[in-house]
């Protein structure tokens, strides 16, 4: 039994010797797994993500980034983030990049940054929104961007407040329509209240001389007629 228990301890050695070879592969593997899963992960994320040296120079860019400016992943990568800077405002971003660098906090999404826009490739503007986060990298600070295209959204708040602008002109038409309704109206119906009061007048004194209440009544038949084609051009104007 010794013989065959030392051979069996051979074996064992034996392979333990080539798992310890093999060891940086295999014990790696579900790292190696979770990397690339990680890697699909970011490549596929349905925002831009970049991350630039302390000098401004893209080293990480995903494909998101590569659709939504234009570039290819060999364009993007060595360019100085500059790139994506309107011409307008980019003589003055190297300095805002350093002061954000410097104060080293973190930027959430959307916050105190206003109207952004960024530059594609065919010189194009798109609306953006962007995150930043620095890192503290043994070559100085590393900033991670995450940039969100909100064009559509901005697109449909443009919209949504020409609406309002509109509807509140609306608003303001009908208030002044409505005033010069009443104003129109008014002068009719005090002129049927004058008529009829004088035909009163005349019933209460007994005495009712035919032309003067027929010259009254056709007043007030004017009048009513007056009225009425009012509120016919106003009935319209509502089915329009």
């Amino acid at each position: 039994s010794f013989p065959t228990r030392r051979s069996s301890d051979l074996i064992s050695f034996l392979t333990l010797i080539v798992m310890v070879r093999i060891s940086p592969t295999v014990l790696n593997a579900p790292f190696a797994l979770a990397d690339r899963r990680f890697q699909d992960l970011i490549e596929d994320a349905p925002d831009a993500i970049l991350r630039v040296d302390p000098a401004g120079t893209i080293i990480i860019a995903n494909r998101t980034a590569e659709s939504m400016f234009g570039y290819s992943h060999e364009e993007l990568l060595g360019s100085n983030v500059d790139l994506f800077i309107p011409m307008g405002q980019r003589p003055a971003h190297p300095k805002h990049r350093a002061g954000f660098a410097h104060a080293g906090a973190a930027r959430p999404m959307g916050k105190g940054m206003g109207d952004l826009h960024a530059r594609r490739k065919d010189g194009s503007e798109v609306s953006v929104e962007i995150a930043l986060n620095p890192v503290n990298t043994g070559t100085g600070i590393h900033v991670t961007a995450v940039v969100r295209d909100v064009s559509d959204r901005r697109r449909v708040e443009r919209e949504l407040e020409a609406e309002r602008a509109l509807r509140g002109q609306r608003i303001e038409m009908l208030a002044r329509f409505s005033a010069g309704i009443a104003h129109e109206m008014k002068n009719p119906l005090a002129i049927i209240h004058a008529r009829a009061s004088d035909l009163a007048e005349l019933a209460a004194e007994g005495e009712t001389p035919p032309d003067e209440v027929a010259k009254t009544c056709a007043s007030i038949v004017n009048t009513s007629d007056r009225a009425m084609r009012i509120l016919r051009g106003l009935a319209a104007l509502a089915r329009e």
